[in-house]
């Protein structure tokens, strides 16, 4: 059960939906082949980046920079605000420029930022911190689903609405927002509690 629950607090992070959205923009341009290759490696080079934070990000935290975790918390929940405030004003979270080579794009901004965002990231270094097991589980099954979703988003692009999609992206920034102020509180007062 906490694997699940985690696994759908991932993908609140990584925020598929906003993905599709650019994955339409690039569906006029691009064959359905090669942004399918984009989405396989951008979700891979993401998931190498989330799980390098999930095992050594308290490492880094603790030892190297002396960053308590509760100090994370409440700076990730603040980006978090900041996300979720964007994609709710605006129904989109990233913008991308023009690339000459589509794969240049797999690393950047696809992988990082886009999937293994600030919000992400913060997510697992903080989970990792009570249980990284169930974080590396969790954070493989969500960014498999986000993979899915991605190439689904491909075979419904010319089909779908772009308002309901900002719609969803916009409800999406919402829950955000609501994490972002829940980590904030979590973080201060565990904080006041030591």
């Amino acid at each position: 059960m906490e694997i699940i629950s985690t696994v759908i607090l991932m993908l609140v992070m990584l925020n598929p939906m906003d993905k599709i959205f650019l994955l339409l923009l690039l569906r006029k341009k691009h064959k359905f082949k090669d942004l399918s290759t984009l989405i396989f490696q951008s979700n891979f080079i993401a998931l190498f980046i989330l799980l390098l934070f999930a095992i050594s990000g308290t490492f880094v935290l603790k030892d190297i920079f002396h960053i308590d975790i509760n100090a994370l918390k409440v700076a990730g929940g603040i980006i978090l605000l900041f996300i979720g405030k964007n994609q709710l004003e605006k129904g989109e979270g990233f913008t991308i420029e023009k690339r000459d080579h589509l794969f240049s794009m797999a690393a950047s901004p696809f992988a990082v930022p886009l999937i293994a965002g600030p919000a992400a990231i913060t997510t697992v270094i903080t989970l990792s911190s009570i249980d990284m097991g169930i974080v590396i589980i969790s954070t493989f099954f969500a960014l498999s689903i986000n993979t899915l979703l991605m190439l689904l988003g491909l075979h419904i692009s010319e089909k779908a609405d772009h308002r309901i999609i900002n719609a969803v992206i916009r409800i999406i920034g919402l829950f955000i927002m609501s994490i972002g102020v829940q980590m904030v509180l979590t973080g201060i007062k565990t904080f006041f509690l030591l």
